[in-house]
């Protein structure tokens, strides 16, 4: 019988899920000033994500 050259135990794959939070101010409507803050926080999370050697997700906030 032949003998193992690589064995595996305990593997697991994970990714990363984007969601859009709906951040809407009295029933759908939202501000000029929220799609900014919203497009400036997006903005600064995706930039830390490329420092760090991440994925890139889209969406406001990040599920693993």
């Amino acid at each position: 019988m032949p003998t193992r050259i690589v064995s595996v135990e305990n593997l697991s794959k994970c990714c990363l899920v984007g969601h859009y939070a709906e951040e809407t101010v009295g029933g759908g409507y939202q501000n000029f000033r929220d799609m900014i803050e919203r497009g400036v926080r997006n903005a600064g999370r995706k930039a830390l994500d490329v420092v760090h050697g991440r994925e890139v997700v889209q969406g406001d906030t990040v599920e693993e």
